[in-house]
């Protein structure tokens, strides 16, 4: 992944490895933090580049459509623009949060009944496990990905997902790098941003 040649640890292995041809590629080649001019002196100027048009074009990439949705918000949340946001607060706040989740599995299922493939995206393990546990007493063929489940094991679920064995996975942190599960159709995205 070249985005992460500027991370010290990534520059400390590519200074040690002593390939005479290098190859890097990113989905995300810029970088926020301004670091991206690092990634050409590590790998080499660009030789290939697709915008993202030309992959909807190709049909490598869907474009989506983003519905949100509100639900009641949190007293305990205050204006973004009267106080420091604590992120760790909120987080904690709107995964124990039970008509959240209520209302995150009634999402899952609404799609389910449609014949939809999920993915919910989770902070928290503890959420993941739970709504897993909640979605499964509802009949839906349901399971959770998290860091506790090793690589393997993984590797099984996602091929199984493909299979159309499940019908929803939830996860916390799944999609970070890019996600190969073309029956997949439909995000809920249950974090909260920044």
């Amino acid at each position: 992944e070249a985005h992460h040649c500027p991370a010290d640890m990534f520059q400390r292995v590519l200074h040690r490895c002593s390939a005479r041809y290098r190859w890097g590629l990113t989905a995300t080649p810029e970088r926020p933090d301004g670091f991206s001019f690092v990634i050409p002196m590590m790998l080499g100027e660009e030789i290939f580049k697709m915008s993202v048009h030309e992959l909807v074009k190709g049909g490598y990439l869907l474009t989506p459509k983003i519905v949100p949705v509100k639900i009641k918000g949190s007293k305990n949340i205050k204006s973004v623009s009267t106080v420091r946001i604590d992120m760790q607060s909120i987080i904690k706040e709107i995964t124990e949060d039970t008509d959240r989740n209520y209302y995150i599995i009634g999402l899952v299922m609404l799609a389910i009944k449609f014949n939809r493939k999920v993915l919910v995206l989770v902070p928290r393990i503890q959420q993941a496990k739970n709504l897993d546990f909640w979605l499964r007493k509802r009949s839906a063929r349901s399971v959770f990905v998290t860091s506790d489940v090793s690589a393997d094991r993984r590797n099984i679920i996602m091929s199984r997902f493909r299979k159309d064995m499940y019908d929803v996975m939830i996860a916390t942190q799944l999609a970070d790098e890019g996600l190969d599960l073309p029956n997949l159709d439909t995000l809920i995205q249950t974090n909260a941003g920044k």
